[in-house]
């Protein structure tokens, strides 16, 4: 799918968890001057996860679910106390 320009100028903030520092000039919508999608950062890097447990919790309502995966590679659900 498509990312939002919003979604896609985060590629271009400082670095998470390190003293402020006032941020750079940020490409509005992560576009060139021509209005075409720039290039990722150097800094960026896309992972391919393939979980074997998931821990979900829903705030709203106190839900939480955890997921494991069984021997045959399928997602079993169980509710459990949040």
């Amino acid at each position: 799918g498509n990312l939002s320009d919003m979604a896609r100028e985060q590629f271009y903030w400082k670095e998470p968890g390190v003293p402020y520092e006032p941020q750079a000039v940020v490409p509005p919508g992560g576009r060139g001057e021509d209005g075409k999608v720039l290039p990722p950062p150097d800094s960026f890097l896309l992972m391919l996860l393939f979980p074997k447990r998931v821990d979900y919790l829903r705030l709203g309502d106190n839900f939480r679910q955890i997921d494991e995966i069984d021997e045959n590679d399928v997602f079993k659900p169980e509710r459990v106390n949040p």
